[in-house]
């Protein structure tokens, strides 16, 4: 269970405070002894003042005197407060951090523990529904027979981006091809699964359409799958970015790759979008 909100304000006020009085420390005795210098006055300068204007200026340079003794005991005192403050802070803190590691683990075990590999039945269902996708057939439809070359030819487009995906995961990332996830009355069919070995990383949810239909169609490919994978972030439980990944026979321009890329953008801002042809794929990079 993560600190609450009021645990670690708490926290992060000791040692901010902590921090301010240290600095206080230091600087404050400078600057009253800084000051105890600006009413030095020969005793030619004195003679020639007034008895009230003497006497004024004796009563200042007291005080001054006064406060460039105290002032070594005064930082002396805003240091040990500081030091105490930063002393009750750093366990906490430690706690806090040990807390947030044991429960990143704990969901990082039931991801484990939920995640099996796709059966051969699941692979092939992935691909038949981007087939009936590719040619605008309803869902429930079996893909139409012409269909068989575009299925092998998917099937190569995504064993070559996990191929890739494998040669840029390391050492940020481990890498989870074709797996299934399965809890909390969900399944989810992962195309790849990039787990963070990196605590400020985000994990990456792997999305690869295959499309040859031509740059016509290419743009309702790309609305069909970031629908999916919306879908797909909504039902994992850690925090994930979204990547699709779109390989395609025919290379966009650079105005259309803009306008697919602002789409995906505006919708979240948790989602990447990479259009690449096969030849193209050893200049895939992650997208963080």
């Amino acid at each position: 269970m993560p600190p609450s909100p009021e645990s670690q304000s708490l926290t992060g006020l000791l040692i901010s405070a902590g921090v301010f009085l240290i600095v206080a420390a230091v600087v404050v005795p400078g600057l009253v002894l800084r000051d105890t210098g600006v009413l030095a006055i020969s005793r030619e300068d004195l003679a020639q003042l007034t008895p009230t204007g003497k006497e004024e200026l004796e009563r200042r340079q007291g005080i001054a005197r006064d406060a460039g003794k105290l002032a070594p005991y005064g930082g002396g005192f805003l240091f040990a407060a500081g030091a105490l403050l930063i002393a009750l802070g750093i366990p906490r803190l430690r706690r806090k951090e040990q807390s947030e590691d044991e429960r990143k683990q704990i969901e990082l075990d039931k991801l484990r523990r939920e995640m099996r590999p796709q059966s051969e039945e699941e692979q092939e269902e992935r691909l038949r529904e981007d087939a009936r996708e590719e040619v605008e057939e309803p869902a429930g439809q079996p893909p139409p027979v012409s269909a068989g070359r575009w299925l092998s030819e998917a099937a190569g487009a995504e064993r070559a981006v996990l191929a890739q995906l494998a040669k840029i995961a390391s050492p940020g990332y481990d890498l989870r091809s074709q797996v299934a996830l399965e809890g909390m009355g969900r399944r989810l069919l992962l195309d790849a699964l990039l787990i963070s070995e990196v605590d400020q990383l985000p994990d990456i949810i792997v999305e690869i359409k295959y499309s040859r239909a031509g740059l016509a169609n290419l743009g309702r490919r790309v609305q069909v799958a970031r629908e999916q994978l919306l879908r797909y972030m909504e039902g994992y439980r850690r925090s994930s970015l979204g990547w699709l990944i779109v390989v395609v026979a025919e290379r966009p321009s650079q105005e259309q790759r803009d306008a697919l890329e602002h789409r995906i953008a505006e919708s979240s801002d948790a989602l990447r979008l990479s259009i690449v042809t096969p030849d193209d794929l050893d200049q895939l990079r992650l997208p963080i």
